[in-house]
This record gives structure tokens, C-alpha cells and sequence, in this order.
């Protein structure tokens, strides 16, 4: 299963509009990024420092966990990760 993330930068305002209307908005325009999951080592050691950065300390098994739960996927990991650290009404 792939995840397709798109963003938009630029300063040509009148693109934007163009995108939702135009179907050659982006012909030859845009180019494909193919970003890998980091692996579960490096995350484990990213994590753990910020957690005890900031006087915290999570097991390097729930980590581990939270990283196969959602096969690798940044985002969602670190949206958890970001839960368990500061808790839901904070963010």
C-alpha cells in the first residue's frame, strides 16, 4: 500500500486555482519524490532523545510497536508518538 503526499509551493497564485480547474495544471511541472521509511533504528534512537530531552522516557519496545502498527509511516507514528509525549488537549 502507497501513501501519496502532495505539496503545493510556489508564487504563481494563479496555479493554484488551476489545479482544481485546469487538468494541465502541472504538465511538466512537478516531479515525483520517492521518500523511504526510516528505519526503525534510527527512529528508536530520534525519539528516545527527544523523550529524554524533555525529562521523558518511553520504552524503546513501544517504539518499536508503534512503528510495525503503522508499517513505517512517519506521520502516523509520530502523530502517536506526539500523543504519548504531550497527550491529547495539548496538541
Amino acid at each position: 500500500m502507497y501513501n501519496a503526499h502532495f505539496i503545493y509551493l510556489g508564487s504563481q497564485c494563479h496555479m493554484t486555482g488551476e489545479i482544481f480547474i485546469s487538468l494541465p495544471a502541472f504538465y511538466q511541472s512537478t516531479m515525483i519524490l520517492d521518500q523511504q521509511s526510516i528505519r526503525l533504528k534510527e527512529y528508536t534512537k530520534f525519539v528516545t532523545h527527544h523523550f529524554q530531552k524533555s525529562g521523558k522516557y518511553i520504552n524503546k519496545n513501544v517504539i518499536s510497536e508503534i512503528y510495525q502498527l503503522f508499517d513505517g509511516i512517519i506521520c502516523y507514528i509520530r502523530s502517536m508518538i506526539v500523543f504519548l509525549s504531550f497527550g491529547w488537549e495539548e496538541h
